[in-house]
């Protein structure tokens, strides 16, 4: 009895009955009686598998990171002196702040930028309505630090007074007053007895976003360089407490960028060298949990340890896209995974090459991915593996 030939074929040749047979490139030829006929995994279980490697590698690579990685390099970097070094600036920042009237304090000994920077502004706007200049922070700064004069102030009110809230009235200070609606929407502000209506409370927050933390954020910036200030005025030391505080938190990043590199590495290496080159069949932990194997689609043997080996390069390139999200635990919110261009920028383009695998396995026709198609290996299930195994001992004993 002749031995048994073995194929790889898709369910699309044997729904049409076409004869073709992928062992043609290795000159083994056999009738169909002689054939036996392995299936490559279908495309919802071969989607399945590609998600739990890539699952899998971030659930470990979470846990890796937040017991050795970060605590490590935390550690080697002196973190926690320099997370105290940074409250101790900010502190100085905002005695500065305080000191120097640019900021105002709601409740005295509590220091609450953003709730001071909301104090800040209704003062701003109570000043406003009675011709005040003492509690615009504006006046205060360009006017009484950098010695601008009040015309050229109220240039600037124009920059950022798009609504317009200002009309081009003066008071008696030679600042703006409000255009009349907005005067008697915000009056109330002055009697701590009375509130805004529900139309003032929607104005006031208007004002806010698009006019005063603008004007604001243009202050702190100005601030920031100390351009315009006297040799001896206290402020410019708020610059040097910046720097300090800019340069604690790039060291911090670096140690951050360092721990989620090496997380990836070492994750990678465990269950993407580590685990199929111990496996017998060369089987990643999705394989094993979901009873797959991969085989060599030209001769349907397991693939060489050498070529299991390269495919982790394959696996390390595309789950890049998991590291912005490896010290999710540590960022207070989602927004802040997203500010380490050398996390970011990386992810994004394993990103683009996952959805790239993603659509060559969508349309090829052995349901293949990148990775199948530059390691000339196919999925197959265990027991199609098991039934070629029988053959092949089959053809030996014939």
């Amino acid at each position: 009895m002749s031995a048994r030939l073995i194929s790889l074929v898709t369910r699309k040749r044997i729904a049409s009955a076409n004869s073709f047979n992928l062992m043609e490139e290795t000159k083994l030829l056999s009738i169909q009686a002689n054939t036996l006929d392995i299936f490559p995994l279908n495309k919802p279980k071969r989607i399945l598998l590609a998600l739990a490697d890539y699952f899998l590698y971030f659930i470990f690579g979470i846990f890796i990171f937040t017991v050795a990685s970060f605590p490590l390099t935390r550690l080697a970097v002196n973190a926690d002196d320099l997370e105290k070094q940074t409250n101790t600036n900010t502190s100085a920042e905002m005695s500065l702040l305080y000191d120097n009237k640019l900021l105002s304090q709601e409740v005295a000994g509590t220091a609450d930028f953003n709730a001071d920077l909301a104090y800040t502004q209704k003062q701003f706007v109570m000043g406003a309505l009675q011709s005040d200049s003492e509690g615009n922070p504006f006046y205060v700064f360009y006017v009484n630090k950098l010695g601008a004069s009040v015309p050229e102030l109220v240039e600037k009110y124009k920059i950022y007074d798009k609504t317009p809230f200002f009309s081009s009235d003066l008071a008696s200070n030679g600042l703006p007053k409000f255009v009349e609606k907005y005067q008697n929407e915000f009056t109330p502000l002055l009697d701590p007895k009375d509130s805004l209506t529900e139309e003032a409370k929607s104005d006031y927050s208007a004002f806010s976003s698009s006019f005063f933390l603008p004007f604001y954020h243009a202050l702190f910036q100005n601030l920031t360089t100390g351009e315009g200030l006297k040799a001896d005025d206290p402020l410019l030391g708020y610059r040097s407490l910046v720097e300090a505080n800019a340069a604690i938190k790039q060291r911090l990043d670096l140690a951050l960028i360092i721990a989620c590199y090496a997380t990836h590495f070492f994750t990678g290496s465990i269950l993407f060298i580590l685990v199929p080159l111990v496996n017998s069949k060369g089987k990643t932990l999705g394989m094993v949990l979901l009873r797959e194997v991969r085989l060599g689609s030209d001769n349907l043997w397991i693939l060489p340890r050498g070529e299991r080996a390269l495919m982790s390069v394959y696996q390390a390139v595309l789950n890049l896209s998991f590291i912005p999200f490896l010290p999710l635990a540590y960022f207070a919110s989602v927004s802040n995974l997203f500010d380490l261009p050398a996390l970011d920028i990386v992810a994004l383009i394993s990103l683009l090459f996952a959805m790239a695998s993603l659509v060559v396995l969508l349309f090829h026709p052995y349901n293949k991915d990148l990775l199948d198609m530059a390691s000339r290996s196919v999925v197959v299930t265990d027991d199609d593996y098991l039934a070629i195994e029988k053959a092949r001992a089959y053809g030996r004993k014939s």
